[in-house]
This record gives structure tokens, C-alpha cells and sequence, in this order.
């Protein structure tokens, strides 16, 4: 009988429950009768609901969080196209620098892409809150990506691999390891690019340099080398 109650409460398969209570009785005997949770326990995952991992590889919210959010635009521009470009920008970044044997260590590429297509995951929930009006108060900031990150523990807490995920958010937020440096550079560089495109449009709000994105306050040591070859094209 416990084990259905269990299995009904978690969701667990019948042998996982079997498992569990057999670990609990065994460590009921060994603590002379007092019930301890099973070390085991914490290693039995959750069953994966097909629904929700469904609902999530098919989920297109972010093609429809526009880009620039109070600006007029020539062109729209969503989230979702913005972390595509910030995830090859950020792929070329890591080529260039290995070519180059820029002193930064082993990059893990793959970690790279990934947090590039994750880094602006949260804004399914938030939207694109522009970055003047987040800049006013640190505090302001700081409840907005809490409660949007707490939005997308819960997205990413039922899906395989979701842990990972959700640290790559955290990670790119502290912008510590080489990974995090790489994609704010390939995020700044993308940003820049869509500046362009808007007065190559003809958009005049940009013509006029009210909205633009600079590369010249990224102070990370290894960025001289991606500096130069944008200095030599006209970008910087």
C-alpha cells in the first residue's frame, strides 16, 4: 500500500518506490527505529513528463519578444533571432582566438554556444525590458532577473539536462570565466550590428546616434585581438 501512495505522490515508477522504501526500512533497522531519508533518494530523478518536454522543444516564444522595445524600427527584430547571431558571432570569437593563441585558457566551445542561445532565454517572461530604463536602479535590476529566472527554474526544472541550462543564465550573468566574457563580446557585437542595419535602412533615430551600441568600454584583455580585426573593417 505505501508504495501506490508513493508512486501517486511522485509520479515515481513501481520499482523506483520498491527501491525507496526498502532503502528506508533498511535505514529504519540500522538507526534502531528512527527514519532517516535514504542517501539514495536524492538520486532517483523525477520521471520525465512527455507533455511538458513537448510543450518545450516546440515552444517559440521568443521568435515573437521583440528586439528594441520602445524603438520605432525599420526592420523588427526578435529575441530569438538576436541569440542565434550572438551564438555564431560568439562560435567565430572562439576560432579567431584559438587561431590567434590568445592566452585565455581552454574554451569550452560547445559551453560557449549553448549560453549564447541561453543568454536572453528569460526575457520569454520578461520581454525585452530596454537597457536605460533597467540601468536606473541596481535594485530594480537585480528583482527583474530574479523573478524571471525564478519563472525559468520552473520552465527548466522538469526537462532533461535542465540544471545545466539554468546555470549557464547564472554563469553569463557573473561574466567570470572566458566562456561568459566571449558571449557578452558576441552580445555587444550583435547588438552593434542591428544598430547598423537600422541607418543602412534609413532609420533616422539611429542616423542620429540616439541608439548605439559601444565596443570601445570592453576592457577584457584578449578583446584587443577581436578589436583589431573590427578596427580594420570600419566597426570600431
Amino acid at each position: 500500500m505505501e508504495c501506490y501512495r508513493l508512486a501517486a505522490a511522485t509520479g515515481w515508477d513501481f520499482d523506483s518506490c520498491l527501491e525507496v522504501i526498502g532503502m528506508g526500512a533498511r535505514q529504519i533497522r540500522k538507526s534502531g527505529g528512527r527514519r532517516q531519508q535514504p542517501k539514495a533518494m536524492a538520486q532517483l530523478k523525477p520521471p520525465l513528463i512527455p507533455e511538458v518536454i513537448r510543450d518545450h522543444i516546440l515552444d517559440r516564444t521568443l521568435a515573437y519578444v521583440h528586439r528594441w522595445g520602445t524603438t520605432l524600427l525599420a526592420r523588427e527584430k526578435s529575441v530569438a533571432e538576436h541569440s542565434f547571431f550572438v551564438a555564431r558571432i560568439a562560435r567565430r570569437i572562439c576560432e579567431i582566438l584559438i587561431d590567434r593563441g590568445a592566452q585565455v585558457g581552454n574554451i569550452d566551445i560547445l559551453r560557449v554556444v549553448d549560453m549564447a542561445l541561453m543568454h536572453d532565454e528569460a526575457e520569454a517572461f520578461s520581454g525585452d525590458i530596454v537597457r536605460p530604463f533597467k540601468k536606473l536602479s541596481a535594485e530594480f535590476e537585480r528583482k527583474v532577473e530574479e523573478s524571471a529566472f525564478a519563472l525559468l527554474r520552473n520552465e527548466y526544472g522538469n526537462i532533461p539536462g535542465g540544471e545545466y541550462f539554468l546555470n549557464l543564465c547564472e554563469e553569463f550573468e557573473r561574466k567570470e570565466t572566458i566562456e561568459a566574457q566571449i558571449v557578452t563580446v558576441a552580445d555587444n557585437i550583435a547588438g552593434y550590428a542591428e544598430s547598423q542595419e537600422e541607418m543602412q535602412l534609413g532609420n533616422e533615430l539611429f542616423r542620429k546616434g540616439q541608439y548605439t551600441f559601444s565596443l570601445g568600454s570592453i576592457s577584457y584583455p584578449w578583446f584587443s585581438i577581436i578589436k583589431d580585426l573590427l578596427t580594420f573593417s570600419g566597426v570600431v
